[in-house]
């Protein structure tokens, strides 16, 4: 193999790397990692089973309680904050209850529910619309973003490198008096 293929072949290698680094490096800054286990439940409709009164916090918060027993994970509990007119809302749904069992309207709520697997078991997120797994994962476990500047970087040098291999590989003979 002479000197000019030799040169050309090592300056291929250098754009193809450097490419492979810019590319690496936009997949790996564009997307957060997804909680090991993470899975998507879908869409479930809970069933207030309890409220708590004497919970009541500041701002005139209660909290209500909701759950889904779920054939893998078991019960999944739902338990928001609502203002004075939810609660007192629900109530009435539970008074209701007590008084037509059959014909009572039941206090339901449908949330996207998301569970990962935990030291004590599995936890559950909730949102009011579908989120993908890695959109999920971020609002769990904040990630600091990765900065692709580094791959830029890397990927400028290779590339550098390759275009000094082409030059190389075009340069004319070196003269005696230079080798000496």
């Amino acid at each position: 193999m002479n000197r000019k293929a030799f040169f050309i072949i090592l300056a291929v290698l250098c754009l193809a790397g450097a490419v492979i680094l810019v590319v690496i490096g936009v997949k790996r800054t564009s997307k957060p990692a997804v909680i090991e286990g993470l899975e998507s439940l879908g869409e479930l409709t809970l069933e207030a089973y309890d409220a708590a009164p004497d919970e009541q916090g500041e701002d005139g918060q209660y909290t209500i309680h909701y759950r889904y027993i779920h054939p893998k994970y078991g019960e999944i509990v739902y338990s928001p904050s609502v203002d004075r007119h939810d609660y007192d809302s629900y109530m009435f749904d539970r008074e209701a209850a007590k008084l037509d069992p059959e014909n009572a309207p039941k206090t339901t709520v449908r949330r996207y529910v998301y569970v990962y697997p935990t030291e004590k078991g599995y936890e559950s997120h909730f949102e009011d619309y579908y989120m993908s797994l890695y959109e999920v994962s971020e609002l769990i476990e904040p990630s600091d973003p990765v900065s692709s500047t580094i791959y830029y970087i890397v990927a400028g040098i290779v590339l550098l490198s390759g275009a000094y291999m082409l030059f190389l590989a075009f340069a004319g003979p070196r003269s005696k008096a230079a080798k000496e």
